[in-house]
């Protein structure tokens, strides 16, 4: 087998909070890398909406004689149920390939498939952190301050799905380790997806054109942050020197995947 390394930062610095970064830095990097790779993710996350589209379709045709109404409690807690099973391992996948582009890696539309065969922790990851993003809204939903909690955890759990991804950690463990490195760095993070917020904002108002550029512009920068704070693992020799962020061996590469 060959020699793994991790380019960036590791789990080890994250939690000692000796990994740091640059939201200017990242969203520059960000914009500039999905010149190069905007199109296999964006054809990525075309094929995961399909899918999407389609299971709702085939659930609204047996389930509901083709006549969906949301107004029912029922209807609207399927579908929901339905995304949660349907779009983690395909998002996993299109979260993986933003974290490959951050160290100069090269992906395909069909990568949106590569956790298909090992689903069931990333549709976990995805029903703990629903669960915990939507709790306070089940008791005062539409206040400031429950919109304010449910951003904090959205934010404070952003990472949770790419490290089961990528580091293979359990559900769990990649929730509370997300909990624990991004509230260490939270304003950080929240200025880059603050940032991103308001360029999908703006994306949307010319008939939503502007989203084939910036909806892949988010993996990468997730991908980037992903980069900079846990590291990435890739062959020794595939490492690429171009990026700024140091190589790491620590003891903890054991745990990792790589794609």
């Amino acid at each position: 087998m060959s020699n793994k390394k991790r380019v960036g930062g590791s789990l080890d610095k994250a939690l000692r909070q000796e990994s740091e970064f640059r939201p200017v830095a990242v969203l520059s990097e960000g914009w500039e890398l999905t010149k190069t790779t905007f199109s296999p993710l964006l054809g990525a996350l075309v094929v995961a909406l399909a899918i999407l589209v389609i299971a709702i379709m085939l659930v609204i045709q047996f389930m509901f004689g083709g006549e969906l109404n949301l107004e029912e409690g029922n209807s609207t807690q399927i579908l929901g149920l339905l995304q949660l099973l349907i779009m983690p391992p395909l998002m996993a996948a299109v979260h993986m390939m933003g974290i490959q582009h951050s160290i100069g890696k090269k992906s395909r539309v069909n990568d949106v498939f590569m956790f298909l065969k090992r689903p069931f922790p990333l549709i976990i990851t995805a029903i703990i952190t629903s669960l915990i993003v939507q709790l306070p809204g089940m008791f005062a939903a539409g206040s400031i301050l429950v919109l304010l909690i449910i951003a904090f955890f959205s934010i404070t759990l952003s990472m949770a799905l790419p490290l089961v991804a990528e580091y293979q950690l359990s559900p769990l463990q990649a929730v509370k380790t997300s909990f624990l490195v991004v509230i260490k760095r939270f304003f950080a993070f929240a200025t880059v997806y603050a940032a991103m917020l308001g360029l999908f904002i703006v994306a949307a108002i010319p008939f939503g054109l502007g989203l084939i550029w910036v909806a892949p512009m988010y993996y990468n920068v997730k991908g980037i942050l992903y980069r900079e704070i846990f590291g990435v693992a890739t062959d020794e020799n595939e490492a690429k020197t171009s990026h700024k962020a140091e190589d790491n061996d620590d003891s903890d590469n054991s745990n990792t995947w790589s794609a």
